[in-house]
């Protein structure tokens, strides 16, 4: 049988879903109060002991009845101190988004850092201190084809992904998981038409300038494990799920993050309340406390966390090519002319995209 955490968290959650949309079934509107609230700064930072540039996202809470979660907090000084005194700044990029310099900073496992933020109206935040802890590599990554018939019939056709991971002994060990596909592009736009004359359906691909890699990653999803029942094993943990869509090897990254007890239980309580499922026995929502503070006025609650964690990333191609069967066929371009545009197109960096070759590529 295979090992795996049996104390463990997963859950694939799009952490700023609003649930409003039945409230406007209501007969009588409904005070929520929303004018007395105040807004909160909401920070968002993680630095690791992986080649930076690291991220500090800052926002401000809005009231229930704004079209919008968070707006972004600008002109803010941010930066980081160790435990040795060593000051490292963050530049801000984009409107509420700040970012060091990857050349200057890179964070080391067995020191402490503090994140400092003071806003361009004078307040001044600070993170409690975070030890950054080593993570444990990721030995191997693999997969097992599976293969589902449902009662009508129809086939669905999958990888699981798995890793193997070596937990430490004699520690209390918190873990979280991430991952990212990338593939490269030939194409970097596509254009659909239909000639309503001829009834033609036509699809334009415009070549990439550049070379260029779509992306496709698991940015909300929180997995979690710790080892209470498997200290000092060697550990399997099912990852995700890939489709059989190609013979052609999948390109992943994985990353693993060693994570304080205290960022566990945070994390741990975000899946938690998003998973409610609104019934009469489960946890009213409240805000989850994190581990920033107005250093002038305790009082003030502010939203969101600050981490320095350990991580040990893997890049793997994921064999798809050993199963005997082919993969289903692309019926997407049945019926559709293909044409191909005499003008290339940039590949215009993003979430979704970039032109920097990933690690391990």
């Amino acid at each position: 049988m295979n090992k795996k955490f049996k104390s463990m968290k997963y859950s694939c959650i799009p952490l700023l879903t609003i649930f409003l949309a039945g409230l406007t079934a209501c007969i009588d509107p409904i005070d929520t109060g929303s004018a007395q609230i105040e807004p909160k700064l909401v920070v968002d930072g993680l630095i690791t002991d992986l080649p930076g540039p690291y991220t500090v996202k800052l926002g401000q809470s809005e009231p229930y009845d704004n079209a919008s979660l968070t707006r972004a907090v600008a002109n803010a000084t941010v930066y980081v101190m160790d435990d040795l005194g060593n000051r490292f700044d963050f530049t801000e990029g984009t409107r509420g988004t700040y970012q060091t310099d990857s050349l200057s900073f890179q964070g080391q496992p067995g020191r402490t850092y503090t994140l400092n933020i003071r806003t361009d109206t004078g307040k001044e935040y600070q993170s409690q201190p975070q030890f950054l802890q080593a993570s444990p590599p990721v030995d191997t990554v693999f997969s097992r084809f599976v293969e589902e018939i449902s009662a009508s019939g129809i086939a669905n056709e999958y990888f699981e992904v798995y890793l193997k991971t070596q937990d430490v002994a004699g520690e209390r060990n918190f873990y979280r998981w991430k991952w990212a596909h990338y593939e490269s592009l030939k194409y970097c736009r596509q254009t659909y038409f239909h000639d309503e004359e001829n009834n033609i359906n036509y699809r334009l691909y415009s070549f990439c300038c550049e070379p260029c890699w779509k992306i496709s990653r698991c940015n909300n999803c929180i997995d979690l494990a710790n080892d209470q029942f498997t200290d000092g094993r060697s550990v399997e943990r099912l990852i995700t799920k890939i489709p059989y869509d190609s013979r052609e090897d999948y390109f992943m990254i994985i990353e693993q993050y060693a994570l304080s007890e205290k960022a566990y239980r945070f994390w741990n309580s975000v899946v938690s309340q998003t998973n409610n499922t609104g019934g009469i026995f489960d946890n009213p929502p409240a805000s989850i406390p994190g581990n920033i503070v107005n250093i002038n006025d305790e009082e003030e609650q502010v939203l969101g966390l600050f981490l320095a964690s350990g991580a040990t990333r893997k890049s793997v191609y994921v064999k798809r090519d050993y199963v005997v069967k082919p993969p289903p066929p692309d019926n997407s371009g049945i019926g559709v002319q293909i044409l191909l545009s005499p003008v290339c197109e940039p590949c215009r960096e993003g979430i979704v995209r970039t032109a920097i070759q990933p690690p391990g590529w």
